[in-house]
């Protein structure tokens, strides 16, 4: 096998150490497997997904080991909200530098955009066209 025989593989290889991880919060299966497969397609991103904030809580060590970039919440989740989930990970010091960007369909209220703001959070309303979350993604993990 020639130099050049290698090097397709030489770059796959390197690919998929260069991908980054993307944890995904989102209560809607369809939407979820949507973006997952979204991520995964733009060749950039491995995935870890989420249908619950408690799914998360409960999974944090497993979080930590795949050391995420990035955490794409839905803004309205069961039992407590993308933010309330967003402040609960940012408690913990693993998890402080790690943006995110809050997907939502619903309209947010002036002082619930203060608090986005105020933390710094990447706000997506939904429906979203992959080019532009793709471009949000970009902002948020340089």
């Amino acid at each position: 096998m020639g130099m050049t025989d290698a090097s397709p593989f030489i770059r796959s290889q390197e690919a998929d150490i260069l991908q980054e991880t993307i944890v995904i919060v989102e209560d809607d299966p369809a939407n979820a497997e949507v973006l997952t497969l979204l991520l995964q397609l733009d060749g950039r991103y491995k995935t870890r997904s989420f249908g619950r904030a408690n799914d998360v809580l409960n999974s944090i060590d497993e979080i930590k080991s795949i050391n995420p970039v990035l955490f794409v919440l839905d803004y309205s989740l069961p039992y407590m909200t993308g933010l309330e989930l967003y402040h609960r990970l940012h408690a913990i010091q693993e998890f402080e530098e790690i943006p995110a960007i809050l997907l939502t369909a619903k309209t947010i209220r002036d002082d619930e955009k203060e608090l986005i703001a105020q933390d710094h959070l990447f706000f997506v309303p939904k429906p979203y066209s992959i080019d532009h979350l793709l471009a949000i993604i970009q902002q948020a993990t340089f």
